[in-house]
């Protein structure tokens, strides 16, 4: 008996080595010679062709891209391949009107009561607020009313007093609190008091 090359394969037999010299490759698709494959080559489509190789399709771009969909505040979805039907999947606070998503006026959907009367309900881009009708209130969402606003005290208006003692200034300091600064041309002794620099001196 005699060995022979299977098929996409060439040689004596014996000796066999992948070859493209029978493909079975789509139209345009190129030939890749592949000791590794079964056929002895790979197929790959041309680029905008999709396929194994033995066939391919035209790559269909979705409908997003080809009609440069901008849906502003939301993300675009493309229907079924060719067609032109997509939509438009809003962001919180925005609806899909007259092609893209638009900001949704909360205030004016008359049967959501957002904020209790006699409060102003503001439409803001994506969202809404509820403003109280005093400068010194602030809106409580939680209870859903107008309060006082907490201000918030200086950690010198606890200091001020203890750095007067020592003749020294009040200065507020993040995440610490205060601290006490002698005042120019002053010093600070071993207890922290601050002292005139001449009179340190003498000392």
């Amino acid at each position: 008996g005699s060995c022979k090359c299977k098929s996409g394969f060439i040689g004596n037999g014996y000796n066999c080595s992948a070859s493209c010299e029978s493909n079975k490759c789509a139209k345009n698709a190129e030939c890749i010679p592949d000791p590794t494959a079964d056929m002895g080559y790979i197929c790959r489509c041309p680029d905008g062709q999709s396929g194994d190789g033995l066939s391919c399709q035209q790559k269909t771009v979705d409908v997003c891209r080809r009609l440069q969909v901008e849906c502003g505040n939301g993300t675009c979805l493309a229907g079924a391949d060719e067609t032109d039907d997509y939509t438009c999947v809003c962001s919180e606070g925005f609806k899909f009107q007259a092609g893209s998503c638009q900001d949704v006026d909360e205030c004016s959907i008359a049967d959501e009561e957002l904020c209790a009367t006699p409060w102003q309900c503001v439409n803001t881009y994506g969202s809404y607020e509820c403003r109280c009708e005093k400068d010194d209130e602030v809106w409580n969402a939680t209870a859903r009313l107008c309060q006082k606003a907490i201000v918030q005290v200086s950690d010198c208006s606890v200091g001020q007093k203890i750095c007067a003692r020592k003749n020294a200034e009040c200065a507020d300091v993040k995440g610490v609190g205060y601290e006490c600064k002698c005042r120019q041309g002053s010093k600070q002794n071993a207890d922290g008091i601050c002292f005139d620099k001449a009179q340190f001196e003498l000392k």
